[in-house]
C-alpha cells in the first residue's frame, strides 16, 4: 500500500514539472549571412545573445524543465549553455539540448519530441528569439484553470496587443482573430502578408457578439497541453503553428478542441524576426519599454553591468574609455573595453565589448559587436557590423548594410546601402542561411571596387548567387524585411480593418456587432475614410434600413465629430457620400440638422444642407413645371 502511494507521488511529481520547448532554428534566410557561422538565437541584441533573453523569461516564470530544439550549429549551442549559469547547481531549471539535421519546421521539431516521449505535462512552446517581460506563470496559470473547465482546451496562444504601424509589430504577419469576447476562444485565425482577410459569416450568424481584432500580433508563445505534440505526429500538413492553429480550428466541431487566447496590454513582447524588427527591438530595449529586462538590471552572465544615465546612456563598468571630445547624443549602449576615439559622434547605437573606435567618427543607428576596430574619419549609418570586423581609415557605410564576420573593409571605400558582405565567398546552396558553410569557391578574390584595396570580403546575395533577380532593393528586402513604402502600401489595402482596432484610445476588446455607436467611433477615425466609407457601403446600407437607425447613424457621428476636430473638417463628404449612395435619407439627414445642438458643427454641414434643400426646390420646381 505505501509502494503504491509512493509511486502515485512520483507520477502527480512529474505531472506538475512545468516544461518548455523552444525552438532554436529560424528555417530562413532573414539573418543571413550572419547566420552561416552563428546560431539566430546567439546573436547578440544589446551585448546579450537572444537565448538568454528566453532562458530568462521561462526561469523567471518557474520553468523546471527546458527543451532546446535545434538543426544548425549545434555545437555553439552546446557550448553556451554549458559556460551559462543555467548549467551552475544554482540553476533552477534543468536544459537539455535536442539535435537533430532532418527537421525544416516546427511541425518537424515537435514530431521528433513526441517519438522521444519527452511531453509530460502542459509546455511552453516559444520560438528562441523572443524578447518579452511577459509574466508567464501568471498565463500558465490561467491556462491551467481554464482546463479544468474546459477539457477542449489545448492551446493557450499569447497576443500581444500592438497596433498598426507600431514599430515591435512585424509587417510582414498581420494577424486577424475572430474571437468569442466573453470566453476568449478563438473562432478564426488567418494570418501573413494578405491585403485582405476573409471572415466565415456564419460566425456572425451563429453569435449574438464576436471580437473581431486587428490590434494583435503573435509571439509565438503558446501554452499547450501534451496532446499538441501528438496532433503535429497524426497530421504531417502541420509544419508550423499557423498551420496547426488552422487544422484545429477548421476540424473543431468533428476533432472537439479549441483554442484560446491570452492578450497582453501592458507588458512587452516581441520576436526578433528580421534586421528590422532586431533594429525596433533593440530601441525598445534602450528606451526601457521592456523593464526590468534592460541592459542595466539583466542579469545574464554575458552582459556584464552597465550604467543608465540620462538620455538612455549605458556604460559598461569595465574599462570604457571616452577620449576627449567625443559625444554620446542619446540611445547609445558600450560594451566592456571599448574605447571612443576623439571628436566621434554616436547616437541610436550599440558597440560590443572590445571595439576600438577612431577619432572623427560618426555611428548613428548602428549595431557594432564585439572585437571591432573602426578607423578614423568613418560614417556608419543604420548597419550591423558582425564581430571581428576591421575598417580602415575613411570608410562609409549606408544605410542598410549588413557587415559579417572577420571581413575587412577600406581604406577610402564607400559600401552602397543594402549590401551584405561576408569574409568567405558564399556558398553554393544556401539552405536556410543556418547552415554550417562548407561549400564556397576557395579560389575567389574580393572585388576591391566593393572592399577596397585592402579589404577582404565578398558581397552575399539572399537565395544564392545564381538568384535570377538582380534587384538590390528586393534582396535587402529579404534580410531587413518590409520597406516603409510597402508597408504604407499595405496600410491602404486593410484599411478597412486596421480602422476599427487603429486609436490609441479604443478599448482592446472589438466593440458588439449590434452597437451602432461605437462601430462608427472606431471604424471612422481610419486614414483612409473615403476608401474605407465606400468598402463598407453593403454592410452600412444593411444596417440602416429605416429612418430610425439612420437617425443613429448621423447622432452617433455627431458625437464622434464634436471629439475629434479632424473628423469636423470632413462630416460634410462623408454625409454626402452616404446621401449618394443611399445610406442615408435626405429627410433624415435635414431632420437631423435641424435639432443639432452644437452650433459649430451645423456651421461645417451649412453648405452641404444648403445644397441638399436647393436641390429639392429644384426637382419640386421640374415637376410642377412638367
Amino acid at each position: 500500500m505505501t509502494s503504491k502511494n509512493k509511486r502515485q507521488k512520483e507520477t502527480l511529481k512529474q505531472e506538475d514539472v512545468l516544461q518548455a520547448v523552444v525552438i532554436a532554428d529560424s528555417f530562413d534566410v532573414r539573418f543571413a549571412p550572419l547566420t552561416q557561422e552563428r546560431p539566430r538565437m546567439l546573436l547578440p541584441m544589446i551585448n546579450t545573445p537572444l537565448l538568454d533573453y528566453v532562458l530568462n523569461q521561462l526561469g523567471t516564470a518557474g520553468i523546471q524543465e527546458i527543451i532546446i530544439f535545434c538543426c544548425c550549429h549545434v555545437d555553439q549551442i552546446k557550448q553556451h549553455v554549458k559556460y551559462s549559469k543555467w548549467s551552475s547547481s544554482s540553476s533552477p531549471c534543468q536544459i537539455s539540448i535536442i539535435a537533430s539535421e532532418d527537421v525544416m519546421s516546427i511541425g518537424d521539431c515537435l514530431r521528433d519530441i513526441d517519438a522521444k516521449d519527452l511531453i509530460t505535462s502542459d509546455f511552453v512552446l516559444i520560438t528562441g528569439d523572443v524578447v518579452s517581460n511577459l509574466d508567464l506563470a501568471t498565463i500558465i496559470t490561467k491556462h491551467k484553470k481554464r482546463r479544468e473547465t474546459e477539457k477542449s482546451c489545448i492551446m493557450t496562444m499569447v497576443l500581444k496587443r500592438a497596433l498598426p504601424q507600431h514599430r515591435s509589430r512585424c509587417t510582414e504577419s498581420d494577424l486577424v482573430i475572430a474571437a468569442d469576447p466573453q470566453t476568449d476562444r478563438i473562432l478564426h485565425h488567418q494570418s501573413g502578408k494578405d491585403a485582405h482577410f476573409e471572415v466565415p459569416l456564419h460566425l456572425f450568424l451563429e453569435r449574438s457578439q464576436v471580437a473581431l481584432r486587428y490590434d494583435l500580433m503573435d509571439c509565438q508563445v503558446s501554452i499547450c497541453s501534451p496532446t499538441v505534440a501528438q496532433l503535429f505526429t497524426d497530421n504531417f500538413d502541420y509544419q508550423t503553428r499557423d498551420d496547426f492553429v488552422r487544422g484545429i480550428l477548421i476540424n473543431e466541431e468533428i476533432m472537439g478542441n479549441s483554442i484560446y487566447m491570452y492578450a497582453a496590454d501592458d507588458l512587452y513582447a516581441a520576436r526578433v524576426t528580421n534586421l528590422t524588427m532586431y533594429e525596433s527591438v533593440s530601441k525598445d530595449i534602450i528606451g526601457r519599454w521592456t523593464y526590468p529586462v534592460v541592459p542595466d538590471l539583466f542579469d545574464s552572465q554575458s552582459s556584464g553591468t552597465y550604467t543608465y544615465g540620462r538620455h538612455n546612456i549605458y556604460l559598461h563598468q569595465e574599462n570604457v574609455t571616452l577620449a576627449r571630445g567625443s559625444k554620446l547624443v542619446e540611445n547609445v549602449v558600450i560594451g566592456e573595453g571599448t574605447s571612443i576615439g576623439k571628436d566621434t559622434f554616436i547616437r541610436d547605437s550599440v558597440i560590443g565589448r572590445n571595439c576600438i573606435i577612431g577619432e572623427d567618427v560618426t555611428i548613428e543607428g548602428a549595431y557594432i559587436w564585439d572585437n571591432v576596430v573602426v578607423g578614423d574619419w568613418c560614417n556608419i549609418r543604420r548597419a550591423v557590423i558582425a564581430d571581428d570586423v576591421t575598417l580602415k581609415d575613411h570608410v562609409s557605410i549606408e544605410p542598410g548594410c549588413v557587415v559579417s564576420f572577420r571581413v575587412v573593409l577600406g581604406p577610402s571605400v564607400t559600401i552602397h546601402g543594402g549590401t551584405l558582405l561576408m569574409s568567405q565567398p558564399p556558398d553554393k546552396d544556401d539552405g536556410f542561411g543556418d547552415d554550417d558553410g562548407g561549400n564556397s569557391a576557395p579560389d575567389a578574390v574580393p572585388d576591391i571596387t566593393v572592399v577596397g584595396v585592402d579589404g577582404q570580403g565578398f558581397v552575399y546575395t539572399p537565395g544564392g548567387n545564381d538568384s535570377e533577380s538582380d534587384d538590390d532593393e528586393i534582396a535587402q528586402q529579404l534580410v531587413w524585411g518590409q520597406t516603409a513604402d510597402e508597408e504604407s502600401e499595405n496600410d491602404d489595402d486593410i484599411s478597412s480593418l486596421s480602422g476599427a482596432e487603429s486609436d490609441d484610445i479604443t478599448p482592446p476588446e472589438s466593440p458588439p456587432l449590434d452597437d451602432t455607436k461605437l462601430f462608427y467611433n472606431e471604424v471612422l477615425d481610419s486614414l483612409q475614410l473615403s476608401a474605407l466609407l465606400t468598402r463598407l457601403l453593403p454592410l452600412l446600407s444593411n444596417y440602416f434600413k429605416s429612418p430610425d437607425s439612420q437617425l443613429d447613424c448621423l447622432t452617433a457621428l455627431e458625437e464622434y465629430t464634436v471629439h475629434c476636430e479632424s473628423m469636423a473638417t470632413v462630416l460634410a463628404k462623408v454625409l454626402h457620400l452616404l446621401y449618394n449612395q443611399d445610406v442615408l435619407s435626405e429627410a433624415v439627414i435635414i431632420s437631423w440638422w435641424t435639432k443639432c445642438q452644437h452650433k459649430a458643427l451645423k456651421t461645417q454641414v451649412q453648405p452641404f444642407i444648403t445644397w441638399l434643400q436647393e436641390a429639392e426646390e429644384e426637382s419640386g420646381s421640374e415637376e410642377e413645371f412638367d
